[in-house]
């Protein structure tokens, strides 16, 4: 995508990949957003000259950028109304330490309440840390009794 060069405040971002999903092969080099639009995508070079000498630089140190709409609609609102009840397990590191937080949440409810837990690790694709880090591996099994 090309624009001008224009007066109004832009944003040029650099030194990354930019995706912009618009069916060309190769990601871009540069992207400039101005009023808060994307108004070009292109080589470093071009996109200098678009977003003009006043421009703020953001270097995207190597990562890569996909420019577009993000609407979460009730996503965001579903997931903290959910995450409020749960006990977070998410950063245990072992059973005994899972079985403790469960327990002190049992301590806390009236009896026969249900517990959930949030899932073992990092939310929500658990690409870094799961339930595989812990101490005892993934075999896991809690009995409640009243």
């Amino acid at each position: 995508m090309k624009a001008a060069p224009g007066d109004s405040h832009a944003t040029l971002f650099l030194d990354g990949k930019v995706l912009t999903l618009d069916g060309s092969a190769q990601p871009a080099e540069a992207l400039v957003v101005r009023g808060g639009r994307v108004v070009a995508s292109g080589t470093a070079v071009e996109m200098q000259h678009v977003a003009g000498p006043k421009a703020e630089h953001v270097n995207l140190h190597g990562a890569t950028l996909l420019p577009g709409l993000i609407d979460t609609h009730p996503h965001l609102l579903h997931l903290s109304a959910l995450a409020y009840s749960l006990v977070d397990i998410a950063d245990a590191t072992s059973h005994a330490e899972i079985v403790s937080r469960i327990r002190t949440r049992a301590l806390e409810i009236p009896r026969g309440e249900w517990i959930m837990t949030t899932p073992v690790g990092e939310p929500h694709y658990f690409i870094r840390r799961s339930y595989r880090e812990l101490q005892q591996g993934s075999r896991f099994l809690i009995k409640v009794w009243s």
